[in-house]
């Protein structure tokens, strides 16, 4: 298991007019690979992608988004995540 900073929280595909925020809250992620592998990739290396393109204004309050994970590393083709993940994202009306 790796602790992700919030600060590697990032969104994609927010319409224009929809004003949101996440929780910051560090994530657990559990990756499965050799060890040797395991054992290079630091948080920074994990970025956590929140897909905001299917929320518009008609949406409002908290929702749960469904969350991909990004592994930015030379290792990254040995090991996989594991697990679903999802981020609170409130969006304001």
């Amino acid at each position: 298991e790796i602790t992700v900073p919030g600060e590697n929280i990032k969104d994609t595909g927010g319409k224009t007019g929809v004003h949101y925020s996440w929780d910051k809250e560090p994530v657990v992620v559990t990756i499965m690979g050799p060890i040797d592998a395991i054992s290079k990739i630091s948080p920074e290396d994990i970025t956590i992608l929140l897909d905001m393109s299917p929320y518009d204004s008609s949406n409002s309050g908290g929702i749960r988004v469904r969350a991909e994970i990004d592994i930015d590393s030379s290792y990254a083709d040995q090991v996989i995540e594991v697990g679903y993940y999802n981020v609170l994202v409130t969006i304001e009306e």
